[in-house]
């Protein structure tokens, strides 16, 4: 029987890689290699004992890695762009027949207030006086 293909997951926040890099036999963040971002999300994979990669985009990845792999987890940097991710979808697709699933991010909602000195003198503009 034919090995399953792998299925390529992609571009979970941060702190979606601690629940998708687990689910992974191979862990790949596509980002710069000086982007802290990107460097956090490869250390997550290798803390969950995962093969871990940062690569800029689809021509670094290395056949090698996905010999004998079944899920292969991509994420990438907040400052990648899509079309770096979906190099490495293309270039696995050349050489294995790949499925991919795309797991819902986790919403975040942040708010900062102001600083107890400027709330203090903070009093919002009238419609009438706002231009």
């Amino acid at each position: 029987m034919a090995p399953s293909p792998p299925r390529p997951r992609r571009r979970p926040p941060p702190r979606g890689g601690r629940r998708l890099a687990p689910a992974s036999d191979l862990w790949i963040v596509v980002g710069a290699q000086n982007s802290s971002n990107s460097t956090r999300l490869a250390e997550i994979g290798t803390e969950c004992g995962i093969p871990s990669y940062l690569i800029n985009d689809g021509s670094e990845l290395d056949e090698a890695w996905i010999d004998e792999v079944e899920t292969i987890g991509i994420t990438a940097g907040a400052s990648a762009p899509e079309e770096l991710v979906q190099s490495v979808i293309d270039r696995l697709s050349q050489r294995r027949r790949v499925s991919v699933s795309q797991l819902d991010g986790i919403a975040e909602i942040v708010s900062f207030s102001l600083p107890p000195g400027l709330r203090d003198d903070y009093q919002p503009r009238s419609k009438e006086n706002q231009s």
